[in-house]
């Protein structure tokens, strides 16, 4: 075969490859198309295609439009749907300004949603007043609105000063709320010295409740001491007390001999004690063979 004729079937076969589609090409360009992605090849598109990929891009371009995404083109709408697309338009507006939103757009409000939002605004900005948040804008409160704030401001400085808190006012407590506050202050302060917190302060206690406070030391300080505990003071103990320690003392050591703990102290044994402590070692060197 001459190389002409080789030539001339190779360009045939090209011509046919490229005139002819795949229906499978041609059928995912058409689902691409329909779906507005970049992948989609109009070439392919028969005339029928043409006009259902048409009716999907207006169908999804209103969609977007009344959704409020940005990939709308309101140049595309019909005039119906182009009224449509404002009403919906207005009412997600007059949604994010009920609810205070950073893009409310107030100037397409009409005059009952600008109402409306009017008081949403201002019922919002109570509460925040009510509740001593930051987002409180006082000047905004009408008169009957900032007596509420007025109060509830004082009841909550009232709380704080109860509890010790350090946000307390004391110069906004009447008389009476100040006689309370100091006698919750006392309760709290003997409470702290009862349960021997360093935050005690029995200056301020009068001469019965110190001696009650310091029965409670005393007894402590006792408890500790029997259970040889840290921290104790023995010479806060009287005799009776010295004795029941020091008895429960060698208790302690005689365990710890028989335990072999490093805490044994062998000088404090009598001789039946370091008989059975003995006894006790061989016992446990015995196990170890």
């Amino acid at each position: 075969m001459s190389a002409r004729r080789i030539s001339l079937l190779v360009g045939a076969c090209a011509w046919i490859g490229f005139g002819q589609r795949s229906p499978t090409s041609a059928t995912d360009s058409l689902a691409n198309c329909l779906k507005g992605l970049p992948t989609c090849d109009v070439s392919t598109l028969t005339p029928s295609q043409v006009g259902t990929v048409s009716a999907a891009f207006k169908q999804r371009n209103l969609s977007n439009c009344t959704a409020g995404i940005g990939a709308c083109d309101p140049t595309v709408l019909t005039p119906a749907e182009a009224t449509a697309v404002m009403a919906a338009t207005r009412r997600q507006n007059l949604e994010k300004c009920m609810r205070g939103a950073v893009d409310c757009d107030p100037t397409i409000l009409d005059a009952k949603d600008a109402a409306g939002v009017r008081s949403s605004r201002n019922q919002r900005n109570l509460n925040s007043c009510l509740n001593g948040t930051s987002q409180c804008d006082p000047t905004a409160l009408d008169a009957k609105s900032a007596a509420a704030v007025q109060a509830a401001r004082h009841e909550r400085n009232r709380g704080r000063c109860l509890g010790g808190l350090p946000e307390c006012d004391p110069t906004a407590l009447t008389p009476q709320e100040a006689v309370a506050v100091s006698a919750s202050a006392r309760r709290r302060n003997l409470d702290r010295c009862k349960a021997g917190s360093p935050q005690c302060d029995p200056t301020v206690l009068d001469s019965q409740t110190t001696a009650a406070i310091a029965v409670t030391v005393r007894r402590r300080n006792f408890e500790r001491c029997l259970n040889g505990f840290s921290p104790c003071n023995p010479l806060q103990l009287d005799d009776s007390e010295r004795k029941a320690v020091g008895a429960q003392i060698l208790d302690r050591n005689f365990k710890s001999c028989i335990q072999g703990s490093p805490n044994c102290d062998p000088a404090r044994l009598n001789a039946p004690q370091m008989a059975l402590v003995a006894d006790a070692f061989r016992q446990r060197n015995a196990a170890r063979r």
